[in-house]
């Protein structure tokens, strides 16, 4: 099929108000009654050197400016100073199976729990204790800064 200067311009226009290929490919059968399939849709573009962008794009993730590359990501956090609260955070001599490090926590607010960091820098966090329970921001925050300083202390960093 022969597609004519008008099919393409639409196509165009389409990309450029954010639609994405099935969109186009809908409104080329609704206004021409052009039947594409999604492939055909896809090399179209190409040809066309038409880029498809999303109408609401993802926003990035804010990055520290001081973030090593080496850093664990679930690590890094906005805390409080970490002089006040009454987080304390302990790192175990023997690891749990399943992580690379593991230790303890106990809350401000006298829940303690068991922390784990897996292979790929995830944060676990389990209070046995108190099924369900869930830190406050403030708390998690403070967490996150008395565990980087214990690993740092520790040489794990």
């Amino acid at each position: 099929m022969q597609l004519t200067e008008e099919h393409k311009n639409s196509v165009r226009q389409w990309a450029a108000e954010g639609e994405g290929l099935s969109e186009i490919q809908n409104r080329l059968f609704e206004t021409f009654g052009l039947r594409l399939s999604f492939m055909d849709v896809r090399l179209l573009v190409l040809d066309l050197q038409v880029d498809i962008r999303e109408k609401n794009p993802p926003k990035p993730k804010p990055q520290p400016a001081d973030k090593d590359a080496d850093d664990f990501d679930d690590l890094e956090a906005d805390a409080p100073d970490a002089s006040g609260g009454g987080v304390t955070v302990e790192v175990n001599r023997l690891t749990q199976p399943g992580f690379m490090i593991t230790g303890d926590v106990t809350f401000s607010d006298g829940v303690t729990a068991q922390w784990g960091v897996t292979s790929m820098g995830e944060l676990s966090l389990a209070a046995p204790d108190n099924p369900g329970y869930r830190p406050t921001p403030e708390y998690t925050a403070e967490f996150q800064l008395k565990l980087r300083q214990a690993l740092k202390r520790q040489g794990m960093m």
